[in-house]
């Protein structure tokens, strides 16, 4: 067989892990956790060890040569090179190290072939092509980088306890209710405890109900806090979104500040809040503006902040205008894509907080009020958001209503919480929101 130099692989090491399983069936229980048949590079290897594990899931008695000799005919496989294969294995204590090792030579196969095929893409001269390559890359080793790193989920009921009653030991010496990153919102801490690694969070709402101007609020404040704050802005230009940060840093009306015709004293405020931000939130709060950008491309940008930086979360503003890599209709984008979102949460172990624009159906009802039905762009973000919070106004629809600039909080799915209302107020002109609490801050 003629092998090319560019395809990593160790036949030595493919039979050592044939041997070890036909010599000492218990080990394949240690082996299929991390190998599978198309991480040999031999194609009857691959069949062999397909068949091996076959015979392993009825019983591992039948796990032998015997067993195996009318495969092994039917495929040109001698009895005598198995026994040759198990007498030349020399320990079964390695097989883990060993498996894991073969898996890593199938990753670098991969890997190869992924830059075979971006070298073929020379020609590429087009801006919009050459990025779905690059972008078709990323997804590729990120799936590469996926299969190879273990995941260590399994264990003993024992060590999971232990680990329990460490973090549970820190929450009890710290003596506080938020258990996750705070809002800053009192009310609404109370009812989430905070934002939790690797949760979802869904928040969504009508047009005009400040779900934007919420998230910027959100960011703000934890970047201000000193957490590492992701916002992926898909809507907005970067000058209309740092206008927004800066409107609500000074306390100015974010329209009027976007014109430049300021008073002196509110030219005082904005130089002042410039200063301020540019210090406490210059770097903490990272953005990115590029329209319609996909789930392979976050998640990399995500990875690389959080390898260079630190990342402690992440914002997307928002779901319906995120790119997919492949056609589909928009039932199965927007449901691969909260899938994939939450991935990421769980790989970058960070809260995730993605906002979702709700159809018209809703305003189609006596009461507006957003419930989870309302959520019909995909099934899929109901079942996957650990939390889902819709933003509401009454005043929006009812220009004499008693709640002028209230924004009802509605958290309706909490995993693993309480469900409930909070209402907070609404600044539009700063895209500010304050604790009720603190509505005479706000005049």
């Amino acid at each position: 067989m003629s092998i090319s130099p560019l395809a990593p692989h160790d036949i030595r090491l493919e039979q050592e892990i044939i041997g070890t399983m036909l010599f000492d069936p218990v080990c394949i229980a240690d082996v299929v956790e991390i190998v599978q048949p198309q991480h040999f590079y031999y194609t009857k290897y691959q069949g062999l060890v397909r068949e091996i594990y076959h015979l392993w899931q009825k019983d591992e008695q039948y796990v032998n040569i015997v067993e195996l000799e009318p495969f092994l005919t039917k495929h040109d496989l001698s009895i005598s090179d198995m026994v040759d294969i198990v007498a030349n294995t020399i320990t079964t204590a390695n097989v883990v190290y060993h498996a894991t090792r073969l898996r890593d030579l199938a990753s670098l196969r991969n890997l190869v072939r992924i830059g075979q095929d971006l070298a073929s893409m020379g020609y590429m001269r087009g801006r919009e092509e050459i990025r779905e390559a690059i972008n078709q890359a990323e997804r590729r080793i990120s799936e590469v980088t996926n299969s190879t790193v273990e995941e260590g989920t399994l264990s003993p009921l024992s060590d999971a306890l232990l680990r329990y009653a460490g973090n549970l030991e820190e929450k009890y010496a710290a003596g506080s209710p938020i258990v996750g990153i705070p809002s800053g919102f009192q009310d609404l801490d109370h009812m989430l405890t905070g934002f939790k690694k690797q949760e979802l969070i869904i928040l969504a709402a009508r047009p005009s109900m400040g779900k934007t101007a919420l998230a910027i609020d959100l960011a703000m404040g934890m970047a201000e806090s000193g957490h590492k704050t992701l916002f992926f802005e898909l809507e907005m230009s970067e000058e209309s979104i740092v206008n927004r940060i800066v409107a609500n840093g000074a306390g100015l009306d974010s329209s009027q500040l976007g014109t430049g015709l300021l008073s002196d004293e509110e030219y005082e405020q904005y130089t002042k809040a410039l200063g301020y931000l540019y210090e406490k939130l210059g770097s903490t709060l990272f953005l990115e503006t590029a329209p319609s950008i996909d789930i392979t491309t976050m998640k990399a940008k995500a990875r690389k902040i959080k390898k260079d930086q630190g990342l402690d979360m992440i914002f997307i503003d928002y779901l319906g205008l995120m790119g997919t890599d492949r056609n589909m209709n928009r039932y199965e984008a927007v449901s691969e894509n909260v899938r994939a979102i939450k991935q990421m949460a769980r790989e970058l172990d960070v809260p995730v907080i993605c906002l979702c624009q709700l159809s018209r159906q809703v305003e189609q009802r006596e009461d507006k009020r957003p419930m989870l039905s309302d959520l019909r762009e995909s099934g899929e973000i109901e079942q996957t958001a650990d939390i889902v919070a819709f933003l509401y106004r009454d005043d929006y629809y009812d220009g004499d209503s008693e709640k002028k600039n209230i924004t009802e909080i509605l958290v309706s799915k909490h995993r693993n919480g309480a469900i409930g209302k909070t209402e907070l107020l609404f600044v539009k002109e700063q895209s500010k929101f304050l604790d009720l609490s603190r509505r005479e801050h706000a005049s």
